[in-house]
């Protein structure tokens, strides 16, 4: 909260407005809402979007990854885990990036 107060330049008590549609859920239902105060004002916002894009992106870079390490030949068989780790993680770390961009376009 106190980074958002500083990148803003606005106080703490001023950084949700709520968009045209978008309220709270607890204004929604009439019933007290019990997840978080974070939770409720991330709700429909594009940084909850990127956020689940670059997790989902991540995943599936992984897995990607390792598919293709598998389906690669490798020379040397003493170093097959190696590759795998380095197919997962360069996967993954792309995944992220992409997920993110593509989840950003989406608010959840």
């Amino acid at each position: 909260m106190v980074a958002a107060c500083l990148l803003t330049g606005r106080p703490a008590s001023a950084q949700y407005v709520a968009p045209a549609g978008l309220q709270p859920s607890a204004a929604r239902n009439g019933q007290p809402d019990s997840r978080g105060a974070s939770a409720v004002l991330l709700e429909g916002s594009r940084v909850n979007g990127a956020a689940h894009g670059a997790l989902v992106g991540a995943g599936v870079g992984a897995v990607a990854g390792i598919v293709v390490m598998a389906l690669t030949p490798h020379s040397d068989h003493s170093e097959d885990a190696i590759a795998y780790v380095v197919g997962a993680t360069g996967g993954a770390f792309i995944g992220l990036i992409v997920g993110a961009l593509i989840g950003s376009t989406r608010p959840r």
